[in-house]
């Protein structure tokens, strides 16, 4: 049925940002996160909406003319009982797809997660005003504004992370005691020298490592490398599985560690004989999935406490 097509289109949208995000080959704990967000976010927007007035079944709609023509086809009219059944039973996985996500979200430490986003997305550092581009007056006033909690957060965001890595980060020579002081030096330069508001974290980070002031932080910096190397997905490790099967097959044991490794790099650039050479992708239209995914960097703070909280456990 055309409209079950339809509502299902929409039903499986939000499972597929997550699931395009993480089979990419460059991900990233950050990019991960958000995507856990955003999928969330839009199976949100599916159950606060009438099924009838989800976007790929309004476009369908509008399409059928007459009743029951759909680009030139005669449609079987639609029953209004089975269109019912239809809705609620889309409604339902809609529902059933969001306590999965969070029953496969339970055994990991979400505020651990948190954390981290809060501190390696620089892009929540736009609510912070320093300091001393502050008055006492305003200081005062401000005790519980945007910029004292935004503050508030990426502290508390690094010394979470702090104590729980506190072991190979003291083996690295860092100075726990410092970290918060040195992580205010962090944003009050990133607000006044780097483009926090536009430019993609990876840059952020990447100019704050070779600046000329980073001596000055880095502990933070040591931070931010940990952070960076926790990973997020084994979607790639998996497809190196795959391909790797398809060298060292059952009937080939025999094969050395330098023959896999010279098939393993023949295989990334060989082409059958008469394989003609791949053309270059198109350059993607503005307003992709895509394209909107890696512009949407700013964390909602309060969705994520909505949707998993604030949970205290911890693994152990």
């Amino acid at each position: 049925m055309l409209m079950g097509c339809a509502l299902y289109v929409d039903v499986l949208k939000a499972p597929s940002i997550l699931s395009k995000a993480l089979q990419a080959e460059k991900l990233d704990i950050v990019l991960g996160l958000q995507n856990i967000v955003k999928s969330k976010k839009a199976l949100k927007n599916l159950t606060d909406a009438d099924p009838l007035q989800w976007p790929t079944v309004k476009i369908v709609r509008n399409r059928i003319k007459n009743g029951n023509e759909y680009q030139g086809a005669t449609l079987k009219r639609v029953d209004e009982e089975i269109l019912e059944s239809c809705k609620n039973q889309a409604l339902a996985d809609v529902r059933r797809l969001e306590e999965n996500m969070r029953e496969r979200l339970e055994w990991s430490n979400m505020k651990l997660l948190r954390a981290i986003l809060v501190f390696l997305d620089t892009q929540t550092w736009r609510y912070i005003i320093p300091a001393n581009q502050e008055s006492e007056s305003q200081q005062s006033d401000s005790a519980n504004s945007p910029e004292d909690k935004a503050l508030s957060e990426v502290l508390a965001a690094v010394e979470l992370i702090a104590t729980t890595f506190k072991e190979p980060l003291q083996a690295s020579g860092v100075n726990l005691l410092g970290l918060q002081d040195e992580m205010e030096e962090v944003v009050e330069y990133a607000r006044q020298y780097l483009s926090i508001e536009i430019e993609k974290y990876h840059k952020v980070w990447y100019n704050l490592h070779i600046c000329s002031d980073s001596s000055s932080w880095k502990d933070v910096l040591v931070l931010c490398e940990l952070c960076f190397s926790l990973p997020f997905s084994n979607g790639s490790v998996e497809r190196m599985f795959s391909s790797l099967k398809l060298i060292k097959t059952d009937r080939r044991t025999r094969l050395t560690y330098q023959a896999v490794k010279a098939w393993w790099e023949d295989c990334k650039t060989a082409q059958r004989p008469n394989q003609s050479a791949r053309r270059p992708y198109a350059s993607r239209r503005p307003g992709t999935d895509e394209e909107e995914s890696e512009s949407e960097l700013s964390l909602s703070l309060s969705d994520w406490d909505t949707w998993f909280g604030n949970s205290d456990e911890s693994d152990e």
